[in-house]
């Protein structure tokens, strides 16, 4: 299975479908609006696509090898093992494997299970 997030190029293709009908005909207008919609959910596609290569060349600490990687409905990666629920959340999350993957790809942001620390920085810039 392709880890392209579909449930995200259809909710935006509704969206921009309603803000389609705000466009009428006026060609000019048409034009941008397709431009900049088709470059959104390439620069969407291109993100999870950095993300999913770097997940398959993590390498997970000694002794977590039935660890695995996800990506969460929040957008960002999620480690761990067992049941995985519909928004990318492990039902045995693994901070340490989440740590080794932050230290590897720094460009991939925070991961969870996030660090006290993680989540307080989060807070603070409204991203919880």
């Amino acid at each position: 299975m392709s880890d392209i997030d579909y449930n995200y190029i259809h909710n935006r293709k509704c969206q921009l479908l309603e803000e389609l009908k705000q466009v009428d005909n006026d060609e000019e207008m048409f034009e941008e609006f397709i431009r900049t919609a088709l470059r959104d959910v390439a620069f969407h596609t291109r993100d999870q696509m950095k993300k999913t290569h770097s997940r398959n060349r993590f390498v997970r600490p000694k002794g977590h090898e039935n660890c695995n990687a996800s990506s969460g409905i929040h957008d960002c990666l999620t480690f761990g093992n067992g049941k995985l629920d519909n928004n990318g959340f492990w039902e045995n999350p693994c901070g340490e494997c989440a740590r080794a993957h932050e230290e590897q790809f720094p460009e991939d942001g925070p991961c969870w299970p996030h660090t006290k620390e993680q989540l307080r920085e989060m807070e603070g810039n409204h991203e919880v």
